[in-house]
């Protein structure tokens, strides 16, 4: 579809592409600042808990920093984590993710990395859960 969008674009005369950008700029291509905050702070008021899956937290993030480039104010990778950080301790559910996260070495505190820590950190909790339902089972 963008690739056909441009095509129409480029066939264009050369007042009537500058006419057409400008068109597309003025009604597509007004993010500001403002919109990024508002929506770093959506993100960070996101309710979040251990039975939503980890990409719904990591693809809101993830456009934080699409929106960032697109309002030239680019998201650095720390935010990102920062701000993943804070929704998932406001989950309550992942103590022991947040405590080893803390204890990995700094050098290690990259975005790809505390995406796969967590997808490990929610694999052991369902373990743990699924252990928990079996024990309270034969406990009857």
């Amino acid at each position: 579809m963008i690739t056909s969008t441009i095509s129409v674009i480029l066939s264009l005369k050369p007042s009537n592409m500058i006419f057409t950008l400008n068109h597309l700029f003025s009604t597509y291509g007004n993010d500001s600042t403002d919109d990024l905050d508002d929506a770093t702070d959506a993100v960070k008021k996101m309710q979040f808990s251990v039975t939503d899956p980890l990409t719904k937290l990591y693809t809101a993030i993830e456009d934080l920093e699409q929106l960032g480039q697109a309002t030239e104010s680019p998201f650095l990778p720390a935010q990102q984590i920062r701000i993943a950080l804070r929704v998932i301790k406001s989950a309550n559910d992942y103590t022991k993710g947040l405590l080893d996260w803390c204890e990995r070495p700094i050098p290690e505190h990259r975005w790809l990395n505390l995406k796969a820590h967590f997808i490990c950190a929610k694999v052991l909790l369902k373990n743990v859960e699924t252990v928990r339902c079996v024990t309270l089972l034969f406990k009857r």
